[in-house]
């Protein structure tokens, strides 16, 4: 089966096990999970900077910046992906060539469907599935005072655990309740089962999003 327009997002806070999902994920032997360039959350709400993306001058540019942000030194995609061969539809540019992206990323390791972990990519939500009404969502949530502990051991973005609280809440709020109204597009899992019974919570993500079950995907 060719599951080209089967993507899988993965919703959830960092420091949540969005990482460990997608690298079991990625262990499947149809499924790549490459590390996310964060292309969505860095370009997506400028897009409108980039111009009319049907003339090829505004296309070029943002291909640019999307291949800057996968070749980076803490992504390292190394791809050498050239727009000659992408075909838009014209429904969304941008998310086209996204999945553009990452299905080439896919099939440079024989691979035919990926998994993203794009940060914020719940909100365009709608976005995505008007483009590819196939694809699937996994929202990983951790107990929120272990979220927290994580976050405060090692503070990248916040020292506050006000504030940190408090973007959890914001954002799992929001992503339940897009499961509330699309409950057979999101499958939410818990960081602790992922952990501790990580060969039936990886078989419930798999048959969720129509993967065949591989043992390769219970070990990290």
């Amino acid at each position: 089966m060719d599951n080209r327009d089967h993507p899988v997002f993965i919703l959830g806070s960092e420091r949540s096990g969005t990482n460990l999902l997608r690298t079991l994920l990625s262990n499947h032997s149809k499924i790549s999970g490459p590390p996310p360039p964060q292309i969505i959350n860095t370009l997506y709400n400028k897009v409108r900077f980039y111009g009319d993306l049907s003339s090829e001058p505004n296309l070029n540019l943002l291909f640019e910046h999307f291949k800057g942000l996968a070749n980076h030194e803490f992504t390292k995609w190394n791809t050498g992906i050239e727009l000659n061969e992408f075909k838009s539809k014209g429904e969304n540019i941008f998310l086209e060539l996204l999945h553009y992206f990452y299905i080439s990323f896919a099939l440079s390791e024989r691979k035919n469907r990926y998994v993203s972990k794009e940060l914020n990519a719940h909100l365009y939500f709608e976005d995505i599935i008007n483009v590819y009404p196939n694809s699937k969502f996994i929202h990983i949530i951790r107990h929120p005072l272990e979220h927290v502990a994580s976050w405060m051991r090692t503070p990248l973005f916040s020292s506050d655990s006000r504030e940190v609280i408090n973007k959890w809440i914001e954002l799992n709020d929001s992503i339940l309740n897009l499961k509330y109204l699309y409950p057979d597009k999101i499958l939410t899992v818990k960081y602790e089962d992922l952990v501790n019974e990580t060969k039936t919570t990886m078989t419930e993500v798999l048959m969720f999003i129509n993967a065949d079950i591989e043992a390769a995907c219970f070990v990290n």
